[in-house]
């Protein structure tokens, strides 16, 4: 019975591609799916249907759209302050929910009730909540991009695995910070603590207070003015260029894209840290983060050599419920859409032949910020226009 319970073992470690130290301390895993470069996982809360939670390892708390938790009947068990664009925001939260992520039930969570429909528009895709670090904390969490999980391990037997790189980290207001460095074209190295924010679709973003403290938009070398469209809708103001290395724990990286901001974190910059790693680039690794002892393991995923390619057309565009047609949202000043005559409300009908109906906004985005020449189809009242588009590379 031994043997055939230790066979059974191997199987699945073989079939699911789990090293050894994975399957002794696994509670569950939880499959993913990304979304311009943001993490989606199924959750349940109080026994719901599955509900689509971002999976935010930047995020203070966790949070469920405050519709969600109306049509759930969750009773309000007090208020508190967030910040939003119009100011401090009274909302409501619960504290006795059940959240459910495969095998895992975690009883007693506090959850914040919050508008999210800005992020439905902004991603293009519903999202019923997000999942902070206070639940995170309480497990060891991997983050296996190769695999698109999810994985909670229990930390009493977990052991950490032997082909993965160990870096320490620290936890300031509940969030990981790394420290990192980057070197200069002009040869000076500048260091500090970073942010592993997944929530964030970025390579690299420095926040703007160090930013005009070295005076880094002159020398950080060849840079581009562009400009994003954050969740809530506002607009900030950014430079794009490269590092010419990009160094933290075990890895430096070369010719890495780099975001210098210049609006949005200028008054509310985090101030134990200069910038934040996102997603574009946590995702070429394996993770591991042990909240409880502050140690994260790093391996390089499949995607870790890919070249770092970015464009930027200066569209934003917004799909249909049903995505028959595509139109232009907002185009950026100054940028190459601007300069090729884009406006708001144009529809997208064509890009090099490629037909927009049918697709969501993320594919049109995509398609719209390569780095080659494109010839777009538009329809303005009415009228079907050809515009020639070059997009920047980044």
């Amino acid at each position: 019975m031994k043997n055939s319970a230790f066979r059974l073992l191997i199987v699945m470690v073989l079939t699911l591609g789990l090293s050894p130290w994975v399957v002794a301390s696994v509670l569950t895993q939880v499959p993913f799916t990304l979304h311009e470069n943001h993490i989606f996982v199924d959750i349940q809360v109080n026994e719901s249907e599955p509900l689509r939670f971002i999976f935010d390892t930047g995020a203070a708390s966790t949070v469920i759209n405050e519709e969600e938790a109306d049509r759930l009947d969750i009773p309000h068990d007090g208020f508190s302050t967030v910040r939003s664009k119009r100011g401090p925001k009274f909302v409501y939260y619960s504290n006795y929910n059940t959240l459910t992520l495969g095998q895992v039930s975690l009883p007693r969570v506090k959850l914040v009730h919050l508008p999210l429909e800005h992020l439905h528009r902004a991603l293009d895709t519903p999202v019923q909540g997000i999942i902070g670090q206070d639940i995170l904390k309480k497990y060891i969490i991997e983050i296996n991009y190769d695999q698109s999980a999810i994985i909670f391990h229990d930390p009493q037997v977990f052991i950490p695995p032997a082909e993965y790189h160990q870096q320490g980290f620290d936890l300031i207001g509940g969030r990981p910070y790394v420290d990192g460095s980057f070197r200069l074209n002009n040869g000076e190295t500048l260091s500090g603590k970073f942010q592993l924010d997944n929530g964030s679709g970025a390579f690299v973003t420095l926040y703007s207070p160090f930013v005009d403290e070295h005076h880094l938009t002159r020398k950080i070398g060849k840079t581009k003015q562009i400009y994003t469209m954050s969740f809530s809708g506002m607009v900030d103001r950014n430079y794009a260029g490269r590092l010419q290395e990009f160094a933290f724990g075990w890895f430096s990286l070369s010719d890495i894209p780099i975001r210098l901001n210049q609006s949005r974190y200028y008054k509310r910059a985090f101030k134990h840290g200069i910038g934040h790693i996102g997603n574009a680039l946590l995702k070429r690794f394996n993770i591991v983060l042990d909240y409880q002892h502050k140690k994260s393991y790093w391996q390089p995923n499949q995607s870790f050599a890919n070249e770092f390619t970015l464009a930027y057309s200066g569209l934003v565009v917004k799909a249909d419920d049903h995505q028959e047609k595509v139109v232009i949202r907002h185009v950026f000043e100054d940028s190459p859409a601007a300069m090729a005559g884009f406006t708001p409300d144009d529809e997208i009908v064509q890009i090099n032949e490629i037909s927009a109906s049918g697709r969501s906004s993320h594919e049109v985005q995509t398609l719209l910020n390569c780095q080659t020449p494109l010839e777009v189809t538009i329809r303005r009242k009415n009228q079907v226009k050809k515009l020639n588009l070059y997009p920047l590379a980044l």
